[in-house]
């Protein structure tokens, strides 16, 4: 019985020996043992990943991995990668293959343009993926990114009723921005523009039979910027006046005839020319220039025949003063 319990003894001492050996340098037969026949597989591989915001150079953070470069490594990172993107962060760079015992994945800020096209609603979140995360704010909002600038022009009549239709001449201006998905913040500021012509053109006054406007056209307004404010201009017409008898002198103005009329009288033996008077309103025709040299040899004046008819009196009455005359002599010498 104690040859037996001897001889396992001695062989539960030589299988120690054994893997005592197997994880040393040698084997039970005293040979070297070299660090491959020791170990069916790699060791696991300590490495450091800091996460990196390039956008402000700041760290994020840092994860301790241990595994078995390069696939394990990826493989863990991925979950901490997809969280920093789900709050904005767009990856940048990263190396996770390399042989080193610290290595970098770089993110930096994502961001979005917001104008009238890509307006957002304020109070949502940004990032779609993070529901406790940053929102965006009111200037986001679609009313909030477009401005009009308004020419309202009215035409009426002297009373104020309306003498045409209004016309209204507006001019729109945009507002864009670029904003920060990480703080929720704008970061860059594109103004405000406008697709249009940024003034208003000059407005001509429309034709109303009868009436005349106080501004036959309004005029051309300039420089306008998303902050002018809206104009409003009334054009009135008033109404013109018609000629009437009651508007125009009727005291006539007599205007010689250039040709004389012969006058028939009871002396068939004397004629007088006389001008016939025509009267004529509301233009009075100036009187004709007369030379001192004319007025001497004219027969008859373009004004009146009185010239002539008071000679021919005179000359009549002495005729006749000397024919009562002759007949006195001749009665008396007879």
């Amino acid at each position: 019985m104690k040859n037996v319990v001897s001889s396992l003894l001695l062989f539960s001492a030589m299988l120690g020996s054994i893997a005592v050996t197997a994880a040393g340098q040698t084997n039970v037969y005293g040979d070297e043992v070299s660090r491959n026949e020791t170990s069916s597989a790699e060791q696991p591989k300590t490495q450091i990943i800091n996460y990196m915001d390039t956008t402000t150079g700041t760290k994020l953070s840092s994860s301790v991995m241990l595994g078995f470069a390069p696939v394990d490594l990826k493989e863990n990172a991925i979950e901490d990668i997809a969280g920093y993107e789900n709050k904005g962060y767009r990856l940048s760079s990263e190396d996770l293959s390399a042989d080193s015992s610290e290595l970098m994945v770089n993110f930096e800020h994502g961001t979005s343009i917001v104008n009238p096209l890509n307006s957002k609603t304020p109070d949502t979140p940004i990032n779609i993926n993070d529901q406790t995360g940053v929102k965006w704010p009111a200037e986001t909002a679609h009313n909030a990114l477009v401005k009009s600038v308004n020419e309202i022009i009215h035409y009426v009549y002297e009373d104020g009723s309306r003498a045409s239709a209004d016309v209204i001449n507006k001019v729109d201006f945009n507002h864009e921005l670029i904003y920060d998905n990480v703080t929720g913040k704008p970061i860059s500021d594109h103004g405000w523009t406008t697709n249009d012509k940024a003034y208003f053109a000059a407005q001509v006054s429309p034709t109303i039979q009868g009436y005349v406007p106080n501004q036959m056209a309004v005029a051309e307004v300039n420089n306008l910027s998303a902050d002018s404010k809206d104009l409003e201009v009334t054009v009135v017409y008033k109404q013109v006046k018609s000629l009437t008898p009651s508007d125009v002198s009727t005291k006539p103005a007599f205007v010689d005839s250039l040709t004389p009329t012969k006058l028939a009288t009871s002396n068939s033996n004397s004629d007088t020319l006389v001008h016939t008077a025509t009267a004529t309103s509301p233009a009075i025709e100036q009187p004709e220039s007369i030379s001192e040299s004319d007025n001497s040899s004219a027969l008859t004046l373009p004004k009146t025949g009185a010239n002539r008819t008071a000679r021919l009196s005179t000359i009549g009455i002495i005729v006749a003063a000397f024919g009562s005359v002759g007949l006195f002599i001749f009665g008396r010498n007879r």
